[in-house]
């Protein structure tokens, strides 16, 4: 503790030239205030700890922040440079795939080709076998699971006929007759006629 004397020794003479006073018999204190400096560093030290402690506790939560950061980027450009190198084959394999898809589409439409002659084919040896030997085909065709037949036959049982010998096949149903009409030429009246039928599923 400072204490600052601002009165030394005696005075003498006094004001009116008496004798000396001393200090001690006044009984008048002249000492200075005191100053407590150790109080004040204390106060002043109790107000910074916290706010250091804040700002180191936020520079290391940055510091956790941006380290997680650069590992996130490490990771991405890994990952960038791994697609790099992926992405030739990548493109291979879709290619590829086209490709696939592409033949694949081929060989359905060869496939459909194929059994739609295979169907007609066997539609004909069909029909041939189910007409009677006094009618004939002028005029057969095909459209999508339908057969149209034209021609002539040389009465109505004959046209009959024809149509119960289709009707039982295995390869035809709903069998219709559109038309029929006699019909004059060289070799006499004949019997024009016109029949649908559907075209059931084919044996493979």
């Amino acid at each position: 503790m400072i204490r600052i004397n601002l009165l030394t020794g005696t005075v003498a003479g006094g004001r009116d030239g008496g004798e000396s006073v001393d200090e001690e018999d006044s009984g008048v204190s002249t000492s200075s205030p005191t100053f407590e400096v150790g109080d004040t560093v204390t106060k002043a030290l109790a107000l910074l700890v916290p706010i250091l402690g804040f700002i180191f506790y936020e520079q290391f939560i940055l510091f956790g922040k941006r380290r997680e950061i650069d590992s996130l980027n490490t990771h991405l450009k890994k990952i960038e440079s791994e697609l790099t190198v992926l992405k030739p084959k990548l493109d291979a394999i879709n290619t590829f795939k086209q490709q696939k898809e592409t033949l694949q589409n081929q060989i359905k439409t060869i496939t459909e080709i194929s059994d739609s002659r295979l169907s007609s084919v066997r539609a004909l040896n069909a029909i041939q076998d189910s007409i009677p030997t006094q009618a004939w085909l002028t005029a057969l065709k095909f459209s999508s699971d339908k057969v149209d037949l034209e021609g002539f036959a040389t009465d109505d049982i004959t046209v009959a006929d024809f149509m119960q010998n289709i009707d039982r096949s295995i390869f035809f149903k709903d069998v219709i007759l559109l038309k029929t009409e006699e019909r004059k030429g060289p070799e006499g009246t004949l019997k024009y006629y016109k029949v649908q039928c559907s075209l059931e599923g084919m044996m493979p």
